[in-house]
């Protein structure tokens, strides 16, 4: 975790007369970058829930273990996991890997999380990235997956899925496994996990 921004985390949550409202707030800077931690099992999760929290920040809705191992079809071992909150944006990003056995153990998956202040914001970013992703090739509209969301093949066919639901945009990609089964697979968890917000 950066050094510099916990320091002044800590810094303003010592400086506040009244530290009490404080302390969920402070457990959650102080966790910005954590692996798969669930925020209602926290010491006063009741408060966090009400008051703070909402599915974006319980990790059961997000691509689970069990996920990635029914889209790669072989053992997997979390990569890297973040939590970032930054300029009104929170993102969430994991990255699944498949165990190594031999060289055929290949397979990973990439999962992107980000909720805005509204849904003018990310329409905003679902658009350029529509744009910027339909001037590099062809895109396929996909339906009944949030409010709207297209699939891509990248240029070693992998494929790639990005939604928008609300004030929310998710992100779903594929490496080393290419597939009809693999992208069958990824579409079922990406629907999962969008219904789960």
């Amino acid at each position: 975790m950066n050094s510099n921004f916990f320091n002044k985390a800590h810094g303003a949550f010592y400086s506040v007369p009244n530290r009490k409202g404080l302390i969920v707030f402070f457990f959650l800077i102080s966790s910005a970058c954590f692996s798969q931690l669930d925020f209602t099992k926290m010491p006063n999760n009741k408060l966090a829930v009400q008051n703070i929290l909402d599915s974006a920040m319980v990790s059961k809705y997000f691509v689970t273990t069990n996920d990635a191992y029914s889209i790669i079809a072989k053992p997997v071992s979390v990569k890297d996991s973040s939590y970032k909150y930054s300029s009104g944006v929170l993102r969430y990003v994991i990255n699944y890997v498949a165990t190594y056995v031999d060289s055929t153990s290949k397979g990973a998956l990439f999962f992107n999380f980000e909720q805005y202040k509204d849904t003018a914001a990310s329409n905003e970013i679902y658009r350029f990235m529509k744009t910027q992703h339909t001037n590099m090739g062809s895109i396929t509209l996909l339906k009944d997956l949030g409010d709207e969301a297209y699939m891509q093949y990248d240029a070693l066919n992998q494929p790639f899925i990005i939604v928008r639901k609300q004030n929310r945009v998710f992100k779903f990609c594929v490496y080393y496994l290419t597939d009809k089964v693999t992208f069958d697979r990824l579409l079922t968890v990406a629907r999962k996990v969008v219904a789960a917000h």
